[in-house]
């Protein structure tokens, strides 16, 4: 595997990890403020990125579907943050959510 591929590899372990606790905003890398614009650009860029069609040459189908599965996620948040109504029934809901332990 090429290091450029192993990297890419522990990227995509770290970002599954983190799909079960992190909302759409920690995900996208972006602040809860972010206008539409910044949403657009994290987002274009994530799914350049981790779009499944481009690492077609994975090593396992395990890792596939967590590739597939952060790209879902991409595009669930981005979806719901690029709609104002959907986003602020988003971000009320987040907001009365209880604080998580580490």
């Amino acid at each position: 595997m090429h290091p450029d591929d192993q990297e890419f590899v522990k990227k995509v372990e770290g970002l599954y990890k983190k799909l079960n606790y992190s909302d759409y905003y920690s995900i996208l890398g972006i602040e809860k403020w972010a206008t539409l614009d910044k949403i657009k650009k994290a987002y274009y860029t994530a799914a350049k990125e981790f779009h499944p069609d481009r690492h077609l040459s994975l090593p396992s189908e395990t890792l596939k579907n967590k590739l597939n599965a952060i790209f879902s996620y991409l595009t669930e948040g981005y979806k719901i943050l690029s709609d104002s109504k959907m986003r602020m029934s988003y971000d009320h809901n987040l907001s009365n959510k209880p604080a998580k332990k580490s």
